[in-house]
């Protein structure tokens, strides 16, 4: 249905268009004659006029390949138009010799209200383009499932923070958390419970952060906590209030899990794969001690 309207709507766009090009037609056909007419036409004059006018034409026809909202459209749609009119005033003056008074009260009239328009439609588009960006820029940084920020804005974040550091001597330390048992989940009760959990645990943990602590998602169950001007004994205290408290929280789905978390220190100057790998290997020593528990190298 939405395919068949947007298709009567190029249809009727067209249309509008071949009528308005038809207009054109007769209106050059106008000219020519006129100019036999009078002699005494500035014919420079003349051809640049509808030079003008034509060049407005072009806008007004390949507006409509642009994608945006009807409304800027036939904002600008109109307001092209309505120059194209002060053109075909101006150019029927310099034809018939018209009274100048009252051939540029309307030409300016028809200029004024044109340029008003356009302006109008150009302030609508910095709006909607402002308002797409903002839409861009949350799916280029936020997971889809969890709202909370994606890999690639964690190591973004990451290593903005890590040359703050290097320059300032400032600590951070980086938590990384991963469910235990996950895949047992899904196996047991599907992906969408999986998906719900996810989204749950998401809200739960960052219920207990701190304003400053920056928190995404890693990738499946794993999740990177970093925590700006904490040290490594800050971190461990964190670790472990997130740890306990999705211990015993009640989930709506799966009633309860545990998570393993691995902690370690930002060192100044290292690599950011560096910092991972170590992060990496303390979660590593979590699982092999039983789960459920913080480790830290």
């Amino acid at each position: 249905m939405n395919k068949k309207i947007q298709k009567e709507n190029i249809i009727y766009r067209n249309l509008k268009n071949f009528f308005f090009l038809f207009l054109i037609a007769i209106y050059c056909l106008f000219i020519y004659h006129s100019y036999e007419i009078n002699e005494e036409i500035d014919i420079f004059d003349v051809c640049m006029e509808t030079l003008l006018a034509f060049i407005i034409l072009i806008l007004v026809i390949k507006i409509n390949s642009y994608k945006t909202s009807k409304k800027i459209y036939s904002l600008f749609d109109i307001g092209l138009k309505l120059l194209f009119t002060s053109q075909v005033i101006e150019v029927m003056q310099e034809i018939f010799k018209l009274p100048k008074l009252s051939v540029n009260i309307f030409e300016d009239f028809f200029k004024v209200l044109s340029f008003s328009v356009i302006i109008t439609a150009i302030y609508f588009t910095i709006e909607a383009n402002e308002e797409n960006m903002k839409k861009l820029k949350k799916i280029a940084s936020y997971d889809k499932l969890t709202n909370i920020y994606n890999r690639q804005e964690m190591i973004n974040r990451f290593n903005m923070l890590r040359k703050i550091s290097n320059r300032n001597q400032n600590p951070i330390t980086v938590i990384f958390l991963d469910v235990d048992f996950f895949k047992k989940i899904n196996d047991t009760y599907g992906h969408p419970t999986g998906d719900t959990v996810l989204k749950e645990l998401a809200t739960v943990i960052s219920s207990n952060l701190r304003d400053q602590d920056i928190f995404g998602r890693y990738g499946g169950e794993e999740f990177l906590i970093i925590l700006p001007e904490t040290d490594i004994s800050g971190g461990l205290i964190l670790s472990e209030k997130v740890r306990k408290f999705i211990y015993s929280f009640e989930f709506k789905e799966v009633s309860h899990l545990t998570v393993s978390l691995g902690v370690t220190q930002y060192k100044n100057g290292e690599f950011m794969k560096d910092t991972l790998d170590r992060l990496d290997k303390a979660l590593y020593l979590s699982k092999n001690n039983g789960r459920n528990c913080s480790s830290f190298l």
